[in-house]
């Protein structure tokens, strides 16, 4: 895999995942990731990943129908049926 110069890849590790979709502009995605920490009950200062994002071909730039997937790592204390993406 080839990586741009002003990036850099991560692995990230296996395990359960929640997943949350996130519709709307971009600038809103802030509300959708606190009520997901809300939901999950999630402190995103302990974790060393606090979530990652995936955009895919539902992503359209700041449009109203615009969809992002957002995965946040479940802990153990969490139920892992949570994951609807």
């Amino acid at each position: 895999m080839v990586v741009p110069e002003n990036m850099e890849s991560i692995i990230i590790p296996s395990g359960n995942y929640a997943c949350f979709e996130h519709t709307g502009r971009l600038d809103e995605i802030r509300t959708t990731l606190e009520k997901s920490y809300n939901t999950l009950k999630f402190h995103p200062e302990k974790q060393g990943i606090i979530h990652f994002e995936k955009y895919d071909k539902r992503f359209h730039w700041n449009r109203l129908d615009s969809v992002i997937e957002i995965w946040m790592f479940l802990q153990e204390e969490t139920s892992p049926d949570l994951s609807h993406c």
